[in-house]
């Protein structure tokens, strides 16, 4: 039986927003997007938009089998939202692990915007590049000679190469395009020399330096700094005094802080924050607020 317009209103509103809800309640929020009356569409959206990544499969089905092209767009919305939503909430997880993975924070990242990307191409090509180097990095015990290997088979073997700045671009910050293309931006490039440097066991750290990423070398046995790393020069070494003489040509004042060791979690709120520079300098505006998102749950060091 048809309900009546008001008792139909009525019961869109009475649906409880849940981690999951009967079939028979889907498909009548799914129904609820055909109707002409706009607040009764808004709230159906607002209340599929609230459902697990599971609903996803039912809502596919529902675009498949209209030709309304209005409607397909409404459920594209709304698929686009619960899977940000599934991701937001694992971001949020990965900040709380002790030592979270740099490259799975940054498959999250990309994920958000680009929800489909290929996860097991991403990490069996980091897997392959790490395979490539490790060898060559166990042949030596001296940290800079580790990090000049590093540097060989990251810049001169597979090529890795930093963009100009001025071009800026979102594949240029897509780790998967970046693995695939072999260039990108100055951020994504250090984070994946990061990463790496990580996954081969070498105690390597970002730095909270404004303006810039860069990494520093320590003391596995104290976490004390031997040197700083700079991965937008190819991996180019320098000292504490050499940091303090960057710092002064900045303008800006020098903080103790800028010269230690850094989180993971850090590191990738930097990145989401150039990310959201990068969807301004676009005019990306739509992205931006759930990029904002993405930076609030990052936990803190």
């Amino acid at each position: 039986m048809v309900l009546p317009f008001v008792a139909f209103f009525s019961y869109i509103y009475s649906i409880p927003i849940q981690n999951s809800m009967e079939n028979s309640d889907l498909k009548i929020l799914l129904s609820a997007l055909k109707s002409k009356d706009k607040n009764i569409v808004d709230n159906a959206k607002k209340q599929l938009s609230k459902q697990p990544i599971t609903a996803i499969t039912e809502l596919e089905n529902a675009w498949l089998e209209t030709s309304d092209k209005t409607l397909q767009k409404s459920l594209e919305s709304i698929i686009t939202n619960i899977k940000f939503r599934e991701i937001k909430h694992q971001l949020m997880e990965w900040g709380k692990t002790p030592n979270p993975n740099l490259i799975d924070g940054a498959i999250l990242v990309n994920r958000s915007h680009n929800p489909d990307i290929d996860i097991k191409r991403i990490k069996k090509r980091i897997e392959n590049i790490k395979q490539d180097i490790l060898p060559e990095i166990e042949e030596h015990n001296n940290p800079l000679e580790k990090i000049k290997a590093l540097n060989n088979f990251f810049y001169n073997i597979h090529n890795f190469k930093i963009i100009a700045p001025d071009k800026a671009a979102l594949w240029a910050c897509d780790i998967e395009t970046v693995l695939s293309q072999k260039q990108g931006n100055y951020f994504i490039i250090s984070t994946l020399y990061l990463a790496i440097a990580q996954e081969l066991g070498l105690p390597v750290s970002g730095i909270k330096l404004p303006q810039s990423i860069l990494l520093c070398y320590c003391n596995p046995e104290n976490n004390d700094v031997l040197f700083y790393i700079n991965p937008a020069e190819k991996g180019k070494v320098s000292s504490k005094e050499e940091l303090e003489d960057l710092i002064r040509t900045k303008n800006i004042d020098n903080k103790k802080q800028y010269y230690l060791p850094t989180t993971n979690t850090t590191t990738l709120k930097r990145l989401v924050r150039y990310k959201i520079q990068v969807f301004q300098h676009q005019e990306q505006n739509n992205f931006i607020p759930k990029f904002n998102d993405l930076y609030q749950v990052i936990s803190k060091e």
